[in-house]
């Protein structure tokens, strides 16, 4: 990090950046979202998705930019008196009170967090790799009671409302993509968008699931864009990290560790540290996810 001159314009340069980043088209401004440990999480005007500003501990993911531990905390610090900021070219720029961060995306390494299609898909090796997640679930049961998407392994867990609504939907839902069916999705999610409790709410963290999946494991993706196209009145329902979630999946982008516990499924081999790394993600976010990447790939084993 070094000042630009003046005293209060400080240019800072990334450690690395999401590729992803360059789908935020024009030079939208940028609106102070949510400040935690470790990112900062800010909804861009006219898109979806957040932009998110990382320390170095961050595992890395889609949409986000890290940067330094000392710039790091400034941005924490100075996150009550934030003014205005913008996304523009391959700049981040962040006006506070006292000082003007420009961060050049442009100087770190760029990272792909998009999903690859499985070429050929070994029913027997993602069985029993989802066999061995869900075993790893159970057996930690008495943690993960608060969340709803329990009821997807046939475990206690979550509100009965919230329970019912998944048990009936979700089913649907992967069913509605499996079968190519785009209208048969919307109606199954617009049940389950902004569903239950959290920063991202339980329902919104399964469709993502599903949509990711759907990414990785099927050869035929026209549904995914079929979708894409009529998002509108689902994402209304939702909060912005809902709909940073559903964006995220239909484009088919995962952080590095749900890469590695999905590609785990055809990959191998399963391991606690894949899904241990899922389930530190949010309050219930992670383990939502590795549920619902479970329960489609046991319904998919069933086709074949």
């Amino acid at each position: 990090m070094k000042d630009n001159n003046t005293d209060n314009v400080i240019a800072v340069n990334t450690l690395w950046a999401a590729e992803d980043l360059r789908y935020f088209k024009g030079s939208p401004e940028l609106f102070l979202y949510s400040v935690h440990d470790h990112y900062i999480n800010f909804t861009v005007k006219n898109h979806d998705r957040l932009l998110m500003i990382a320390d170095p501990q961050v595992i890395p993911g889609p949409s986000t930019i890290a940067v330094d531990e000392r710039t790091f905390n400034l941005l924490v610090k100075t996150a009550n008196s934030y003014k205005n900021g913008f996304l523009e070219d391959d700049q981040v720029i962040l006006e506070f009170d006292q000082v003007i961060i420009i961060i050049s995306r442009r100087s770190g390494n760029y990272k792909s967090f998009a999903s690859v299609c499985f070429t050929k898909i070994y029913f027997d090796v993602i069985k029993l790799t989802a066999g061995y997640y869900r075993s790893y679930i159970e057996k930690r049961v008495n943690e993960f009671q608060v969340s709803p998407a329990m009821v997807l392994l046939d475990l206690p867990g979550g509100e009965a409302y919230f329970r019912e609504a998944i048990a009936r939907y979700y089913p649907k839902l992967i069913k509605a993509l499996l079968e190519n069916n785009d209208r048969a999705f919307i109606s199954a999610a617009s049940e389950l968008v902004g569903l239950g409790r959290g920063f991202s709410p339980s329902g919104d963290d399964l469709i993502y699931s599903s949509l990711l999946a759907h990414n990785c494991f099927s050869r035929d993706l026209d549904i995914i864009n079929l979708i894409k196209n009529n998002l509108g009145l689902l994402l209304k329902q939702t909060n912005a990290m809902g709909r940073h979630m559903i964006v995220s999946g239909t484009m088919g982008l995962a952080g590095e560790n749900v890469r590695g516990y999905i590609y785990s499924f055809e990959e191998g081999p399963a391991t606690d540290d894949l899904i241990e790394k899922v389930l530190l993600i949010g309050s219930t976010s992670g383990l939502e996810i590795a549920i619902g990447i479970i329960y489609y790939v046991n319904i998919l084993s069933e086709l074949y």
